[in-house]
């Protein structure tokens, strides 16, 4: 990889890394076996990051992002556990489905399907995903070079299964394992959930087009095709799953997908132009305006931090 990285930044124009992995001769000579293998350490190692395939991921960008200090963390029993601390005080309205915000006058308007809320000034966390949908109306109409940010930016698909079984037939030393399929786009990653909760459960990720398959199937037409994968690693003799959960991401209005990541033609700079004032009194926030930490619950937390530190030098 970094012969690719070297070979991207010298480039006078950003391409698809799949066109850059082709120009430097990744793979040439390689057996249909070997192939499968580098296409799985492809798909783990940079797309299941990045929540896209690699004929979308910038050539310039696809290695830019910044690792945050500290050890990697799971969150045994969910990431609900850290809200109550960080909503202590606060008033939170759930259930409240935003349709449009005017900040147009002094006041700003916030429509609601609960009724109008107004303030001075509003901090929106609308994922990139609803901001690209447009389902939320502004007016006036969000300024040209923030919205040329939004269109820029990518937002990937992705899709996680939770699958509990009567007991453990994998191994249950390991962190993960993975399906190299033999259809290029189709495989997946299992996290083994059984070494940190002592139940016989795996966590299914995957990205993109086989995100978006398994999320247009019924929940149980897509639980029969990763067992299928499953039994194809495993044999055919592994139990059914005594429960199923399944993410929604990509179809949900709520989100429009997973996670923002550079695609060819953007930059930096898109995710720094989402941090800027808008009148002075419209900010953004989310994981999508963090240049440094793209794509991830710390970035999100931090983008709020940094939001609440730029409206404050605004209000004064």
């Amino acid at each position: 990889m970094r012969r690719v990285r070297r070979y991207g930044y010298r480039r006078d124009s950003d391409q698809p890394l799949t066109d850059s992995l082709a120009d430097i001769g990744a793979g040439q000579g390689l057996s249909a076996a070997d192939r499968r293998i580098l296409d799985w350490h492809y798909f783990w190692d940079i797309e299941l990051d990045r929540s896209f395939a690699l004929s979308q991921i910038s050539s310039w960008q696809f290695d830019t992002g910044q690792s945050y200090r500290g050890p990697d963390l799971l969150f045994r029993d969910g990431y609900d556990q850290i809200l109550p601390g960080l909503a202590a005080g606060l008033d939170i309205r759930l259930d409240h489905v935003v349709s449009a915000i005017d900040y147009s006058g002094d006041t700003i308007v916030v429509q609601t399907n609960d009724g109008p809320f107004q303030a001075e000034r509003c901090l929106v966390t609308l994922p990139l995903g609803v901001l690209k949908g447009g389902s939320v109306a502004f007016t006036p109409a969000l300024p040209t070079k923030t919205t040329a940010a939004i269109d820029k930016l990518g937002f990937g698909a992705g899709y996680k299964m939770v699958l509990q079984f009567p007991q453990v037939f994998w191994d249950q030393a390991v962190h993960f394992f993975g399906y190299a399929a033999a259809i290029r786009g189709e495989s997946a990653e299992f996290l083994n959930m059984a070494r940190y909760t002592g139940h016989p459960v795996l966590l299914m990720n995957t990205m993109q087009d086989y995100a978006a398959t398994l999320e247009s199937m019924t929940k149980t037409d897509a639980t029969a095709r990763v067992m299928s994968d499953l039994r194809n690693m495993f044999g055919p003799s592994i139990p059914d799953p005594v429960a199923v959960l399944t993410t929604d991401w990509g179809v949900s209005p709520y989100t429009g997908g997973t996670y923002t990541y550079w695609t060819v033609g953007s930059s930096h700079r898109d995710q720094k132009q989402l941090t800027r004032p808008i009148d002075r009194k419209l900010f953004l926030a989310g994981e999508h305006t963090m240049d440094r930490f793209p794509g991830t619950v710390h970035g999100a937390y931090l983008s709020g931090l940094k939001a609440a530190r730029t409206l404050r030098r605004h209000a004064r």
